[in-house]
């Protein structure tokens, strides 16, 4: 889950300490697995997603959190598909799946620990907010069209992935949000203070003018938000790739 005060609040700079991770029991990749391979290191949750608390930012960088991804698209449309999620964010708090596509092997590898290489990547938005739901998918390369032209159903990226998204939801709702896709309903701006700002948002505090933290958390005490907290316990797992690559599937949450 992405709320508008975790997109707004700063409380970290970012230090790109890229790692490995220790916690991987079936072992990391490296970094000498990314040197020289041609790939970025392509964040799954983006640090500026995690940049409200030290902690956090700093474990966004762990190698499990990443995959390797062609830099033009990580530093361009990936990028600014990062920032349009952010201003999802805005409009109320958001359930983000992020991971690559694993159902289209096999796959160029890298390094010694022979990392693959996805050939597209996902990312999957519910809004209970705005009742409305959307899927991003993008190839592994330079993507020069507008980002609404990679919009698709959960459906399809259901059928693309063999995963099933948002099963915790009650079966009419679950069928309507993933098999409709309006992009009318979302705000394509790339997020920047500017963006909080004109939602009404105080770009020091996260918050709007009269809310506070505890505010905040007896507004969101709903049927609706609640629904987030039964689709964490349902996608809060760890899939480990025969790649070693770790993440198939990330889950934006209040740092979990």
């Amino acid at each position: 889950v992405l709320t508008p005060w975790e997109t707004i609040y700063r409380a970290s700079e970012r230090n790109d300490n890229f790692r490995a991770d220790s916690s991987v029991n079936t072992g990391s990749a490296s970094l000498s697995d990314y040197k020289g391979s041609g790939y970025d290191r392509g964040h799954l949750i983006p640090y500026a997603d995690l940049g409200w608390s030290e902690e956090a930012a700093s474990e966004s960088f762990y190698l499990s959190n990443m995959s390797p991804q062609a830099g033009d698209l990580n530093r361009y449309a990936w990028a600014d598909l990062e920032a349009v999620v952010r201003t999802f964010s805005l409009s109320g708090p958001i359930c983000v799946v992020t991971g690559p596509v694993l159902s289209d092997g096999p796959y160029e590898t890298i390094g010694e620990n022979k990392v693959s290489v996805p050939k597209y990547f996902y990312k999957v938005i519910y809004s209970p907010v705005l009742e409305a739901a959307i899927a991003f998918v993008l190839p592994n390369e330079k993507c020069d069209e507008p980002l609404e032209n990679y919009a698709e159903s959960v459906d399809y990226v259901e059928n693309l992935t063999g995963i099933d998204f948002f099963s915790g939801l009650e079966e009419e709702l679950e069928n309507d949000l993933e098999g409709n896709i309006d992009v009318s309903v979302w705000d394509f701006t790339k997020y920047n203070s500017s963006v909080a700002k004109k939602y009404g948002y105080d770009t020091e505090t996260g918050y709007k003018e009269g809310e506070t933290e505890q505010t905040v958390a007896v507004n969101t005490q709903t049927e609706e938000i609640e629904d987030y907290y039964l689709l964490l316990q349902h996608y809060l797992y760890t899939y480990l790739w025969p790649a070693k690559q770790q993440i198939i599937v990330v889950v934006h949450s209040f740092g979990i």
